[in-house]
């Protein structure tokens, strides 16, 4: 009889530790497809984001903001003629040269650009949010590893504070952006939830504001 409760217990001991022993694989295995995954929207990223896109964003910082509603609203647009070699090169890529705008004259002070124009540098800014938006969602789900998106990725977030601002109204929609950028500039506490992705960055964008 003690012999059985013996073999009874040695039973239950050795499934509840091949349990363990399966648990921890699978820990080890979504650990190992989280890093991957980082490693895979971090090269991706690298390497996606073409001249043209990271020119257009880049402009965004000397752009007024009518100028910024007029290109979302696909409109013709002015701009001074400080910004005629930066948006010619964005456009360039897509238009003939025989439709690029006129370069200004010396007594200039504005040149305008086409809707259609206007159009293809939305596109630009959406794309990039697009990805933006796609690449932050993974991170904030747990379903990336959150230690190497961090590192890789809180540059980004903090150095594109002002071009997010600027398109606050084009990125109207994308909900994991949206989040984190109206929570930030409002001084909102960040809810701490286990895989929300924002809790590392808090402290030092606040310094920022």
């Amino acid at each position: 009889m003690d012999n059985l409760w013996i073999v009874e217990v040695l039973k239950i001991a050795l499934t509840v530790v091949s349990f363990l022993v399966a648990a921890f694989a699978i820990i080890q295995n979504q650990e190992r497809s989280r890093r991957e995954l980082a490693t895979t929207l971090i090269y991706n990223w690298a390497n996606h984001l073409d001249w043209p896109t990271s020119r257009a964003i880049g402009l965004l910082a000397d752009l007024k903001k009518s100028v910024v509603v007029s290109i979302d609203n696909r409109e013709e647009a002015e701009f001074q003629v400080e910004l005629y070699d930066a948006i010619l090169s964005v456009l360039t890529v897509e238009f003939l040269q025989r439709d690029l705008p006129a370069k200004p004259k010396p007594e200039d002070t504005i040149f305008r650009i086409s809707a259609e124009q206007s159009a293809f540098i939305r596109f630009l800014w959406v794309r990039w949010l697009n990805r933006l938006e796609g690449t932050l969602t993974a991170w904030q789900q747990g379903a990336a590893s959150e230690e190497i998106m961090r590192s890789e990725f809180k540059p980004l977030v903090e150095g594109r504070k002002a071009e997010l601002k600027a398109l606050e109204d084009v990125r109207d929609g994308l909900p994991v952006i949206a989040s984190f950028f109206d929570e930030h500039l409002s001084k909102k506490k960040l809810q701490r939830r286990k895989n929300w992705v924002f809790k590392a960055l808090l402290p030092p964008l606040h310094s920022l504001l």
